[in-house]
């Protein structure tokens, strides 16, 4: 399936601090919702995760983000 799903609770401000996370306060009040298999789920801004992935040293999802924005009119 290649599905990435990652859960938090409990989160407040300090999940942005040093740095904006994909899943602080930022994000929820940036996050979009998508359809996925008939199911609309709310998920963080992609250039969030973008940013979060280079972070954390995930290469290939990073250039996977980065293919699907150049591909659907978002710009890295």
């Amino acid at each position: 399936m290649h599905t990435r799903i990652e859960w938090v609770g409990g989160v407040d401000g300090r999940a942005d601090t040093p740095e904006t996370s994909d899943f602080g306060p930022i994000a929820v009040k940036r996050r979009e919702t998508i359809n996925w298999n008939g199911y609309q789920l709310q998920v963080p801004p992609l250039d969030l995760q973008l940013i979060v992935s280079e972070r954390r040293g995930l290469t290939e999802r990073a250039e996977k983000i980065k293919h699907f924005m150049m591909n659907n009119g978002r710009h890295t």
